[in-house]
């Protein structure tokens, strides 16, 4: 019995080490409608298949059609929380985006599609609306919707994590090639009245700067000690004042000094960068991947 009860807490831990792993958001509008065509098509294509539940018994005259309608209907229950994710931002933000959440988001949605598909039947065959009827449908609709959704977001990010460990090994590799010889130059930002708050460093020192609202967070090594300061500046107008080529904007929010990186590692959502001294992450941002490598092969080629 001890060793049933140790197996199912290493089970439980398992999964919910798995469900809390960060998995990539996408909610760009193509996208969505994409993938809205598509559970409509897995729907009707899965009842055509096996007819489970009985289907092929309903009191209707074409019994393709009518699948087909349970098809339409997934579609346009998802099309109508694609807005979602706009409105509430917070919560659908990528950061905090998990294996967990997307498959929740997936379970959400197939409940109300439980409901339209329940209203669907009712209008269609005339079944009765009932207690026992709106339960049968929720725990088809929704059995269906967790395994399905669970199967395709791990296959899912287990291809994500392998492909972005993969970039992340390279970007490490090319990262060590530009190690910046040790440089007298200075690093001088200005606030935004350009005469109250003024921040000189040696450029090797600089670290990254990350937006915090108005303001630019400039974190810094010094005397081998991690420090940082606030700017009262935009990002955008901090990065104007620097001309370093080993600065990188890798992210909407964060500017990150490519000589200080020590190490890469990706997960399912991209890659992260790990700086000298620094327990905190950069993370890179998918459209800026590119554009990394780049500079990096750059950076490479000048120093030689």
């Amino acid at each position: 019995m001890h060793r049933k009860r140790w197996i199912e807490y290493i089970a439980n831990e398992m999964l919910l080490r798995i469900l809390n792993q960060p998995y990539p958001k996408e909610w760009k509008s193509g996208h969505g409608m994409r993938m809205a065509l598509l559970s409509g098509c897995i729907v009707f294509v899965f009842l055509w298949v096996f007819e489970p539940f009985g289907i092929v018994q309903s009191p209707v005259k074409n019994i393709n059609l009518f699948m087909l309608g349970y098809g339409m209907v997934t579609s346009l229950v998802v099309i109508l929380f694609l807005p979602l994710p706009y409105i509430f931002k917070n919560y659908f933000n990528e950061e905090n985006w998990t294996v967990g959440k997307n498959i929740g988001f997936f379970v959400f949605n197939f409940f109300f599609i439980g409901i339209a598909n329940l209203l669907y039947t009712h209008f269609v065959t005339s079944m009765p609306l009932m207690w026992g009827s709106f339960l049968f449908f929720q725990f088809v609709t929704v059995a269906v919707a967790f395994v399905v959704a669970g199967i395709v977001t791990l296959i899912k990010y287990s291809r994500l994590l392998q492909l972005n460990t993969a970039e992340a090994k390279q970007i490490e590799a090319e990262v060590q090639h530009i190690q910046q010889p040790l440089s007298p130059g200075e690093i001088i930002l200005v606030s935004e009245n350009e005469k109250d708050e003024v921040l000189r460093l040696a450029e090797n020192n600089l670290l990254y700067i990350g937006s915090a609202d108005n303001y630019s967070k400039v974190v810094f090594l010094e005397n081998a000690k991690v420090k940082s300061q606030l700017l009262r500046s935009s990002l955008k107008r901090t990065e104007s004042q620097i001309h370093n080529p080993f600065v990188f904007r890798c992210h909407r929010s964060f500017l990150v000094n490519l000589s200080n990186v020590v190490s890469v590692s990706g997960n399912s959502q991209g890659y992260r960068l790990h700086l000298k001294n620094c327990e905190e992450s950069i993370p890179v941002a998918r459209r800026t991947g590119e554009e990394l490598h780049h500079r990096l092969n750059s950076l490479f080629a000048n120093k030689n």
